[in-house]
């Protein structure tokens, strides 16, 4: 990365090494790095469950600016100046991938709704699965704010003063179309909805084994045809007869061979 390098060539110009402290430094930055790339921003929480270290480490980041931020001030006073670990190189390399050093502490709800955003973004809507296996926490945060939406909306004034849902919120999530009143879909439902995306842009239901595109959908499929399999053998099966009209309604192929790699339909 041009930002490790950079470091490297000003420290060889100082006629030393890299510190471990300013190695493990760049480590932390090439992990903030991946999280920005996959949630958009360098926003990471503090007490984020996959990462705490990296969370910690973005809150030190911020404190050792303000330090250095203050130690300017306290030189023109004439004050006492604080030590502070952040240096010209970390504050170019950070602002390189857009940091952001003064920040509104995100509540677990605001973290929840950039999530919810981002799965709008990748699949059209907000109606997340309760049992989305990607993301567990995601689909229940979904299902509580339909729930305290109800109770918000409630005749009796004893269930809306245990809504947590605010005018806000409601502004909030009306803002990315969120429907308050859903049927919750089951997996099987997100993924059938997947395969007819597929169709509508390749022409048919054979998903490549390996798609990288959507990995679980091609384990879905694989799925549909086994349990098809099972249920005409009369062996215990999840397939039912809705779900196998819902499928042969899109022409799916209960058998079929390994062919070509899959080709957008022309105009598409």
């Amino acid at each position: 990365s041009d930002a490790y390098a950079a470091a490297v060539q000003n420290a060889r110009r100082d006629g030393r090494s890299l510190t471990v402290y300013e190695e493990r430094w760049y480590e932390r930055f090439y992990e903030l790095l991946e999280y920005k790339r996959v949630y958009g921003n360098c926003n990471v929480p503090q007490n984020w469950k996959e990462n705490s270290s990296l969370g910690r480490w973005v809150s030190q980041q911020r404190d050792q600016y303000m330090l250095l931020t203050n130690n300017k001030s306290a030189t023109i006073q004439g004050r006492r100046r604080r030590s502070t670990s952040m240096t010209p190189e970390r504050i170019s390399a950070l602002e390189s991938i857009g940091f952001e050093w003064v920040l509104l502490i995100q509540t677990e709800w605001e973290v929840r709704f950039d999530e919810l955003k981002n799965y709008k973004a990748k699949y059209g809507d907000c109606n997340v699965p309760k049992d989305w296996s990607e993301n567990p926490q995601l689909g229940r945060w979904v299902f509580t704010q339909r729930q305290h939406y109800k109770l918000l909306m409630s005749d009796d004034q004893e269930k809306r003063r245990k809504s947590q849902m605010t005018p806000g919120r409601i502004s909030a999530l009306a803002s990315i179309d969120f429907e308050w009143a859903l049927i919750i879909r089951t997996e099987w439902e997100v993924r059938f909805n997947e395969l007819k995306n597929y169709k509508e842009e390749y022409g048919d239901c054979n998903v490549p084994e390996r798609w990288s595109e959507n990995p679980q959908l091609p384990k879905w499929v694989s799925t549909q045809r086994t349990q098809y399999r099972l249920y005409q053998e009369g062996k215990k099966s999840r397939m039912t007869k809705e779900r196998i009209q819902a499928l042969e309604s899109i022409n799916f192929q209960w058998r079929v061979r390994r062919g070509r790699p899959p080709k957008k339909l022309s105009g598409r």
